[in-house]
């Protein structure tokens, strides 16, 4: 039997919804042995990568569509077998989103830099509205409350966000016209 890790994912038995996806990676300390593999939660076939080398390996597990991750190390010690690794996506910490929307003279603005900052901590990230005046931020930690501040010209607004008490949170920022 070759050296085979088998990495099954699991959410929390209350979890509703559509089934939810991953990617799983298995990498050694040195990156020569790197192998990815999409994986259905709760899915009856765990991620399976077999003929691994003896050697300290990190298994990443990025459920779709979120920045989030679990990561596991295991060292294979080159006997054959298989070894399992169960990974608990309700471990993960809630995430939320933050949508802030910029209008200048009543229109939605393409192209206004928003800028996300956390009160407690360092996290920052930043985006542009899109062509329907539209900046979203996805997978946001839900442990703190956030300034979100819209800039338009030479101007700015500002206004929070508090993902302790809700998952998601919308702004609208309004400003007038600016002639050049």
């Amino acid at each position: 039997m070759p050296n085979t890790i088998e990495v099954a994912v699991r959410e929390s038995v209350t979890a509703l919804g559509p089934p939810t996806y991953c990617t799983v990676v298995i990498t050694n300390c040195n990156a020569k042995h790197v192998e990815t593999e999409w994986l259905e939660v709760n899915g009856p076939v765990p991620a399976r990568f077999a003929d691994v080398p003896p050697g300290l390996y990190y298994i990443v597990v990025v459920p779709e569509g979120e920045s989030t991750h679990l990561m596991r190390f295991v060292l294979m010690d080159g006997k054959p077998g298989v070894t399992p690794i169960t990974l608990d996506l309700s471990t993960l910490p809630p995430v939320g989103r933050i949508t802030a929307i910029v209008l200048v003279g009543g229109q939605r603005a393409p192209g206004k830099m928003v800028m996300l900052r956390g009160k407690d901590d360092d996290y920052v990230q930043l985006a542009m509205t899109n062509s329907n005046g539209v900046a979203a931020f996805d997978a946001v930690p839900e442990t703190q409350v956030y300034d979100v501040v819209a800039y338009h010209a030479t101007t700015s607004q500002e206004d929070t966000c508090d993902l302790v008490a809700s998952g998601d949170c919308e702004k609208s920022f309004s400003f007038p016209v600016v002639p050049c």
